[in-house]
């Protein structure tokens, strides 16, 4: 190779090396631009060249899960319960209406809850239902006692396990319970408290009528002197309060009519039938009414009233 040769293959290399270099320098200028511009941004809305930013995310608050019309069960990943939701979603609060209280601890002392607050047995049941819980975490032994010996209980008495509920039946004797408003109480005893029930009850019978007598049983149409035209009717009525006792009946034209019957010293009720203007057939009864208003009739008889002479 020449001089000559050699000198300008130098300058080549050296000319390809220059451009190289110069074509560093401008990527390096161009990424300092770049950077100065992100900063300045950065400036325009942090007030601080190259501040931090950061990004806060706001979560809404969870919403509360309301079961649907007839007790729907929730959505899936919808914890009812209160635990841990499905993955991804946020913990979740269940609407509750009237909570249960919580239960008591195993092996804290029985309690008496009265279910049952009075018990009214009206005018004619006679057996009605009597339910007390033990609400304590032990068992709870009682025992059932009435202020009225027309009442009782069956069973008598037992034993309740923690959280439990029981029904006794409370039954009345109406035949040996005195007439009128009956107003007692149930007693219930217990290791785990006492409590008291009122029971209420009306007690009616009907007046009986024991017998019925009467000393004719035929009439003479009124006017007559000949034959009587009257009868004496005799009753004998039994009941436990006051009573009101009535001759009623109705006579041949079909008219209606009563008369008030009078007890006398020996407890006998007498009454007056008659006279009557109409010959044919007169029907009556003999009716008793009590204080409390039941009443009782006797079954009817039939008297004849004849033309006089």
């Amino acid at each position: 190779m020449s001089v000559i040769g050699g000198e300008y293959e130098q300058l080549g290399w050296r000319q390809l090396a220059v451009g190289v270099a110069a074509a560093g320098i401008l990527v390096a200028s161009l990424a300092v631009v770049a950077v100065r511009s992100s900063s300045d941004d950065g400036k325009g809305r942090d007030g601080a060249v190259g501040a931090d930013v950061t990004t806060t995310t706001t979560t809404a608050p969870p919403e509360t899960a309301i079961p649907g019309p007839g007790g729907a069960a929730p959505a899936p990943g919808v914890d009812t319960a209160g635990s841990a939701p499905a993955s991804g979603g946020n913990p979740t609060r269940t609407g509750t209406v009237s909570p249960a209280a919580a239960p008591a601890p195993r092996g804290s002392a029985p309690r008496l809850r009265l279910v049952t607050t009075r018990v009214d047995f009206g005018d004619s049941s006679t057996a009605q239902a009597l339910q007390f819980t033990n609400d304590g975490g032990s068992p709870l032994n009682w025992r059932v006692s009435t202020s009225s010996p027309v009442l009782s209980v069956v069973p008598p008495g037992g034993m309740l396990p923690p959280g439990a509920t029981t029904q006794a039946s409370v039954r009345l004797d109406r035949l040996a319970a005195p007439e009128g408003r009956l107003a007692a109480s149930i007693r219930i005893a217990s290791d785990g408290g006492e409590g008291s029930v009122d029971v209420a009850a009306s007690v009616v019978r009907s007046p009986a009528v024991l017998w019925v007598m009467w000393d004719n049983s035929r009439l003479a149409q009124s006017p007559c002197s000949t034959f009587p035209t009257t009868v004496m009717v005799s009753a004998a009525v039994a009941d436990e309060s006051p009573l009101s006792v009535l001759l009623r009946w109705r006579d041949p034209s079909g008219r209606t009519g009563n008369r008030g019957m009078t007890a006398g010293p020996d407890g006998v009720y007498r009454g007056q039938l008659g006279p009557f203007t109409t010959t044919g057939t007169v029907i009556w009864s003999v009716q008793a009414t009590d204080a409390l208003g039941a009443v009782t009739g006797s079954p009817e008889e039939t008297t004849a009233v004849d033309p006089c002479g």
